[in-house]
């Protein structure tokens, strides 16, 4: 079998919020996160004016075969900006199916997103990771990645969002 990397279609949508669900459930996530709903990631995706990007992994059952068999993951991107950097990507989501890790299809993912942000000329990609994934985080610093220890990640979500600019507060 082999595999290949493309953008994401409309047709993918919903492959990818399932990604999204075993994500968050195979990160023990659920209690924090619940994910977008699938009418949410297609407008966001593939709406007039999309938010996001998404790139897919899919399994062909030899390299003559033009027809996928089936989805094996999924990277999500988009395009940030830091004053002292520059254009940049930001990579938020990044997941291989259990049975198919370990065969480099998360690092084609990535290396994908990586093209990409060349050639709309970025100097950079950020992406967070939580600590307790460990195996991910020496992949990256074996890639050359390395642990921002002087910002902190920092995130307004939900009420304490509308919180904030309550005009009653």
């Amino acid at each position: 079998m082999s595999w290949t990397i493309r953008e994401a279609a409309l047709d993918d949508a919903a492959a990818v919020i399932q990604f999204i669900k075993d994500m968050i459930a195979y990160h023990d996530m659920s209690q924090k996160y619940k994910g977008i709903c699938l009418e949410e990631f297609i407008q966001d995706c593939f709406g007039t004016n999309p938010w996001v990007n998404c790139i897919v992994a899919g399994i062909k059952e030899d390299k003559s075969d033009n027809e996928e068999k089936k989805l094996i993951g999924f990277c999500t991107y988009y395009y940030t900006f830091n004053s002292k950097l520059g254009r940049g990507i930001y990579m938020n989501d990044l997941f291989v199916i259990p049975s198919e890790r370990g065969k480099g299809i998360g690092l084609c993912l990535m290396k994908s997103v990586i093209k990409i942000s060349v050639r709309k000329g970025c100097s950079y990609m950020n992406w967070d990771i939580t600590d307790a994934n460990k195996s991910a985080i020496n992949f990256y610093e074996r890639l050359g990645a390395k642990i921002d220890g002087k910002t902190s990640f920092m995130s307004l979500c939900g009420d304490a969002l509308y919180k904030l600019i309550d005009d009653n507060n």
